[in-house]
């Protein structure tokens, strides 16, 4: 997997008190859902979604960390897993 280079955050802006992510509960939340309809999910939850494998193929991603990032497997448009949160 190539990743690319951070763009130097790794922590959303100061006094925005994002908490971390618990990933069973993201997975309960979006897995099954189409991917537009997990986006509004999670952003209604404060979290954002970042496609990290899309059909089976790992997907280029920057190093930086953000607690509220969801990190979801999706096929055929549908969020089928969540490999990871940061």
């Amino acid at each position: 997997v190539e990743t690319l280079p951070s763009d130097g955050a790794t922590e959303p802006a100061p006094g925005t008190d994002v908490e971390m992510v618990d990933q069973a509960a993201a997975a309960e939340a979006l897995v099954g859902l189409p991917l537009d309809e997990a986006t509004k999910v999670a952003e209604e939850l404060g979290w954002e979604v970042r496609v990290s494998t899309l059909d089976g193929v790992s997907q280029a991603l920057t190093m930086d960390l953000r607690s509220n990032r969801v990190n979801v497997a999706v096929v055929d448009g549908v969020v089928t897993g969540v490999d990871s949160v940061g």
